[in-house]
C-alpha cells in the first residue's frame, strides 16, 4: 500500500477524455445554463469499458521513485480523440439537419399562411368592391330619377307659366 506522502502509479491506458478537461468552477456551472446542459450529456453517456479510468491495482499503488514512468500510448490516446470527436461532430450534423428540416416545414408553414391569407384578402377586396359597386349604381339610379324629376318639374312649370 501506498503511504500518505508517496503518490500513487496510474495506468495511462485506463485514462479518459475526461481527464484531459479542465475543471470547471462551481460559478462558471452556475450562471451558464449551457455548460450545465453540456454536464449533463456527458455524464449521461458513459465512455466505453476500454476507456473508464480503472481503480489502481495494489501493485500499482507501491510506486518506486527510481522506477521510470511507464511509456504513454500517445497514438492509441490520439487515435480515441479523433474517434471521440468524430463520433461527436456526426451527432451535430444530424442535429444540423433536423433543424435544416424544421426550418423548412417552418418556411412552408409561413408561406402557406401568408399565402392563404393573401387568398382571403383579395376575396374581402372582391366583395367589398363588388358592393361598392353596387352602392355606386344605385346611387347613379338614384341621380338618374332625381333628374327625370327635377326635368319633369321644370315641364310642368314652363307648361304653367307658358298659359
Amino acid at each position: 500500500m501506498a503511504s500518505a506522502g508517496t503518490p500513487r502509479k496510474r495506468s495511462f491506458e485506463a485514462l479518459s477524455l475526461e481527464d484531459f478537461e479542465e475543471p470547471r468552477s462551481d460559478t462558471a456551472q452556475s450562471s451558464s445554463p449551457s455548460t450545465e446542459t453540456q454536464r449533463d450529456v456527458r455524464s449521461t453517456t458513459p465512455p466505453p469499458a476500454d476507456e473508464r479510468v480503472q481503480a489502481p491495482s495494489p501493485e500499482e499503488e507501491d510506486i518506486d521513485p527510481s522506477e521510470p514512468l511507464p511509456a504513454m500510448d500517445w497514438p492509441h490516446l490520439q487515435e480515441r480523440y479523433h474517434r471521440s470527436m468524430g463520433e461527436r461532430n456526426e451527432a451535430e450534423r444530424e442535429l444540423y439537419k433536423e433543424f435544416a428540416d424544421l426550418i423548412n416545414y417552418f418556411n412552408i408553414w409561413a408561406q402557406t399562411s401568408t399565402i392563404h391569407e393573401t387568398d382571403r384578402s383579395f376575396a374581402r377586396l372582391k366583395t367589398r368592391s363588388a358592393h361598392t359597386q353596387r352602392y355606386e349604381d344605385s346611387t347613379e339610379e338614384t341621380r338618374q330619377h332625381y333628374q327625370m324629376i327635377v326635368q319633369a318639374f321644370q315641364s310642368a312649370l314652363e307648361l304653367l307659366n307658358g298659359r
